[in-house]
């Protein structure tokens, strides 16, 4: 895997870690210091275990490509002592001959990127039908919500609108941002920097929630916790391989539902909302 390749796969996981982190917490009963103090070490954990792998991924991967480019520099000198004789070697090539390596080479690549979307789509397939599986449970249908960046905003005032009461996005947006920031302390521990893993410091925490106040800033797991706080109103988010995760578990209403996707789209996580099956 190359370092592109690999830094993708731990922005992912890296998400996903959120997600457990959310679950780890919403597991703890309301007043229970002990247990808020033992979820707090276990997230602390989480963190560390996943930092510390990444690190150690990053470091392989570069020892690697070290190693790599020392052999390719002893080939290099191999080569400049037998020039004369490498050089009578590529001018016996014949162009067929590099033709048949560049069509070899070429058909290896496609071949990659097959396996590669067939592996995509088969997840994408796995989580449809698990949540499909879900929505039959609860009596629910699939509300489509377009892929812009907004789709869990749209998806909340899909459903708030049902309820009578009206939200636009950039309502939502900066109802989640404004919570977010006068509720430092419930989120800052939670939040890690994409690049490196760290937990955010105050000044890149307060530009994250100026930034959840801009049009297609995605928005997730947080910022529908920050609303759910703020306009007192359960929110329940069905996945395909954990359980439903809950805000807002105490107030009296009966939850939004939000439906959260890894694989339905290319560009990574969705948000869809719900209807009743008719």
């Amino acid at each position: 895997m190359n370092e592109g390749g690999l830094k993708d796969r731990h922005r992912r996981e890296l998400k996903e870690l959120q997600a457990k982190i959310q679950a780890v917490k919403k597991s703890v009963p309301k007043g229970d210091k002990k247990a808020k103090k033992k979820s707090v070490e276990e997230i602390a954990l989480l963190q560390k275990e996943l930092s510390d792998r990444h690190e150690r991924e990053l470091k392989e991967l570069e020892s690697l490509s070290n190693e790599v480019e020392h052999i390719n520099l002893e080939e290099g000198h191999k080569a400049g002592v037998v020039g004369e004789q490498h050089d009578e070697s590529v001018k016996k090539m014949s162009k067929s001959e590099k033709r048949r390596e560049a069509k070899a080479a070429a058909t290896q690549k496609k071949l990659e990127q097959i396996s590669e979307l067939s592996s995509e789509v088969t997840k994408r397939s796995t989580e449809h039908l698990k949540i499909t599986e879900h929505l039959k449970s609860y009596n629910l249908s699939v509300y489509e919500i377009a892929a812009d960046g907004n789709c869990m905003f749209y998806a909340l005032q899909h459903q708030l609108q049902d309820r009578g009461l009206p939200q636009s996005v950039n309502d939502l947006r900066e109802t989640a941002a404004n919570y977010m920031t006068q509720h430092q302390d419930d989120f800052l521990p939670y939040l890690v920097h994409p690049k490196t893993g760290d937990m955010l410091s105050l000044e890149e925490f307060a530009t994250y929630c100026r930034e959840i106040k801009t049009d297609g800033v995605w928005g997730g797991m947080h910022e529908a916790h920050a609303i759910s706080s703020s306009l007192k109103v359960p929110i329940k988010i069905l996945q395909a391989d954990v359980p439903p995760i809950v805000f807002g578990e105490g107030y009296v209403q009966e939850p939004v539902i939000l439906l959260y996707y890894k694989h339905k789209y290319g560009l990574g996580e969705h948000y869809d909302s719900i209807t009743p099956c008719r």
